[in-house]
């Protein structure tokens, strides 16, 4: 049995996408201490702690953690892009996590029918 609750974890990964939206849009500040790394944030800490140790097997553990790096390189991306005034590249860059976001929400689903 996993040890992370599933269904939590897409609700905070699909909170973590809103606030970045949110900054897009001028409506909150983001700063670099909360675009932590990929291993920092708490499915980065499960992936490469419990996944790797109890589910490395599984092919959507890789792909999750591939997922994962990139959606927090587009963030930083986004974070850096939007602060020097490049919108509209930061809204390009966007449009990426969105399409990590979706995948990670996927493997996140799958796995949790694996485990």
């Amino acid at each position: 049995m996993a040890s992370i609750d599933f269904a939590l974890a897409r609700l905070v990964h699909r909170t973590w996408k809103f606030k970045l939206r949110a900054f897009l849009n001028g409506e909150r500040r983001l700063t670099e201490a909360e675009m932590v790394s990929s291993q920092e944030c708490d499915l980065g800490k499960w992936l490469y702690t419990e996944a790797q140790e109890k589910y490395s097997d599984i092919p959507e553990v890789a792909q999750l953690e591939v997922a994962h790096d990139q959606l927090h390189a587009s963030a930083r991306r986004i974070l850096h892009l939007k602060e020097s005034g490049q919108a509209a590249k930061a809204e390009q860059e966007f449009a990426k996590v969105a399409l990590l976001s979706e995948e990670i929400i996927s493997l996140l689903t799958t796995l949790e029918q694996k485990v």
